[in-house]
């Protein structure tokens, strides 16, 4: 059976699926849409697997590249045992995880506009900026103040403004996620709190990013997935 899913057409997957639930694993590639499959199998009690898109080189570095052909191989890597699994979060986990993950973003973005700020003074031979003139009450001054160009002071002009919408999207986040602590998980964010330099969004960070401590085989395993090299 080899056939197209056309609209996410969930009835007539069903459907297509009735004649093998008795000894039946889906597997989906880590995409960005995998959650309404992923959902729906738990709901129809059908076995589930999320492939690992960027361990799987037998579909990333094949010379053809095509749904179809995509999915036979996933196929044959999943009934050979050959394929490398990634972790497929709940969904009670997920929203607060990616608001979590959209935040860092955020921070990544505002953090760019910053650098970008701090460098491209000196770039264009304007006076280096002191701690003091970083500061959110004097920067738009301080910068503008610095350039003599209308295209530089046009530039730190919009650079300042994403800065400071990101300041209000992220501390609105902030407030936000002091409400999405896991039911019955409160012992465990005051543990992580209870440790030094970790506050209350890194401490729902890690909660969110681990869910089950259980599926980590080794704590190398675990450092490896936080990108700690030990």
């Amino acid at each position: 059976v080899h056939r197209k899913v056309r609209d996410n057409n969930l009835e007539y997957l069903g459907e297509l699926l009735v004649p093998y639930r008795q000894d039946l694993t889906v597997c989906c590639e880590s995409t960005f849409n995998w959650y309404v499959l992923a959902d729906w199998c738990r709901q129809q009690r059908i076995q589930f697997v999320l492939g690992h898109a960027a361990m799987i080189r037998a579909v990333h570095q094949a010379k053809v590249k095509n749904d179809r052909v995509d999915s036979e191989t996933l196929a044959n890597l999943l009934r050979s045992n050959m394929l490398p699994f990634g972790y497929a979060c709940a969904r009670p986990w997920r929203e607060a995880r990616d608001l979590l993950r959209r935040r860092w973003r955020y921070v990544q973005q505002r953090s760019s506009l910053k650098a970008y700020l701090t460098m491209n003074v000196q770039t264009h031979g304007y006076a280096r900026l002191q701690r003091a003139a970083k500061a959110k009450s004097q920067r738009r001054e301080a910068l503008v103040g610095r350039a003599d160009a209308a295209a530089s002071r046009l530039s730190y002009d919009t650079a300042l403004d994403l800065i400071e919408s990101y300041d209000r999207s992220i501390h609105q986040i902030d407030e936000a996620l002091g409400e999405y602590t896991p039911p019955g998980h409160a012992e465990d964010l005051a543990i992580l709190r209870s440790v030094p330099a970790i506050g209350q969004i890194r401490a729902l960070t890690l909660l969110y990013e681990i869910v089950e401590i259980e599926r980590f085989a080794t704590d190398k395993g675990f450092g490896s997935y936080s990108r700690v090299v030990y």
